[in-house]
């Protein structure tokens, strides 16, 4: 089992921050969108054609740009599956996501590729560092791997770094993958496909549209690319869950209801964390540009596995130890829960670093 998988199932806590996910939708909320009656036993093959449309126009790119698969890590981890090949090279950015590094490295142990990391330094404000880039890619470079927000920091990638890196990885013919599941956290930015014609971009429903349970996401790519993800679909899964596809459907055409709530919950709850950090002097923060989460450096705690197992123990409260991102002395703080739970886990956060001060001295 991925050990960041097996950490998360064995700590379950009343005050959890370490699940990016917002509040579920519920069905008070979608009242006045009329939910498919799914014929049992229907499917499709290559995804739902309206599915595909709705995608394409939200994208602005054809139907035969866009692939429809399962949730965001199964399609991930379908890309790399389908691209990664014997003496390939992959560059996966860190700190990262732990899956999107993980995964490619399950692959390339398989058929004898290599994965590398580049740097996004917390100095540089979690930047992509385009000289680091050039100096890791050359021929053998299949895939360039990057998340935008940033997973853990939630910082953007600006639409003129991502044309850049474009243009680096056209000289090599690589391709740029970019896991966008928390873009619309930040309004305005754009996806990475087509911003650069050799980038993919996945997505998925279990984020910012509050429907983890459709387990329903998409990858938005080079029609090459697309059907070469249908061909190795049809090794795994053949098809989609067509209750999912037909779901999906039927919300993404009502983005003003999932703006709204978004703006709402997550505004409120980081103006809480805002409050909090002005009475802290032992945490320094790159302020996110989306406020889902943010990756905070404790500037007393070197172990920060250790400080969350304390936490943890004494507190109840659950964060994620930088370590598992690659990075250890920052820790990752989301801010999907409720606003009062919030503020109870942030003052329990402050107890333990104040506990924890006193313990290493």
């Amino acid at each position: 089992m991925m050990p960041f998988w097996k950490w998360l199932v064995s700590h379950q806590a009343e005050y959890d921050l370490s699940k990016s996910n917002p509040p579920a939708l519920n069905h008070e909320e979608l009242e006045d969108i009329k939910l498919p009656e799914i014929e049992f036993g229907k499917s499709h093959f290559h995804g739902s054609p309206e599915l595909k449309k709705i995608l394409a126009n939200m994208y602005s790119v054809k139907e035969e740009n866009v692939f429809i698969g399962g949730s965001a890590s199964d399609t991930n981890d379908l890309v790399f599956d389908t691209l990664i090949r014997k003496g390939d090279k992959v560059l996966v950015e860190s700190p990262v996501y732990p899956p999107l590094l993980e995964s490619p490295k399950r692959r390339a142990s398989l058929v004898g590729a290599e994965v590398v990391s580049f740097k996004r330094k917390a100095k540089d404000g979690f930047q992509i560092g385009l000289e680091e880039i050039c100096k890791r890619i050359d021929k053998r470079t299949k895939l360039i791997v990057l998340t935008n927000l940033h997973n853990p920091s939630a910082v953007k990638v600006e639409e003129e770094t991502i044309q850049e890196l474009g243009r680096i990885a056209k000289k090599y013919g690589s391709l740029i993958m970019v896991d966008e599941v928390y873009r619309r956290y930040c309004p305005g930015l754009k996806s990475a496909y087509p911003t650069a014609k050799n980038a993919l971009v996945t997505d998925s429903m279990n984020k910012y549209f509050g429907a983890a349970s459709l387990k329903q996401g998409w990858v938005i790519a080079d029609k090459g690319l697309v059907k070469a993800l249908y061909a190795v679909q049809g090794y795994r899964s053949v098809t989609n869950a067509p209750f999912s596809e037909e779901t999906t459907a039927a919300l993404l055409p009502h983005k003003e209801i999932f703006d709204k709530r978004i703006k709402k919950h997550y505004d409120e709850n980081f103006k809480v964390f805002e409050d909090w950090l002005k009475t802290r002097g032992d945490i320094e923060l790159v302020k996110p540009d989306g406020k889902f989460c943010c990756f905070p450096k404790l500037t007393n705690v070197k172990n920060t596995s250790e400080f969350a197992d304390h936490l943890y123990d004494r507190y109840g409260t659950l964060v994620v130890p930088g370590e598992f991102y690659g990075l250890a002395g920052h820790v990752r703080i989301c801010f999907g829960i409720s606003k009062d739970v919030l503020e109870k886990a942030l003052a329990n956060i402050g107890k333990a670093l104040d506990d924890y001060g006193k313990k290493i001295r």
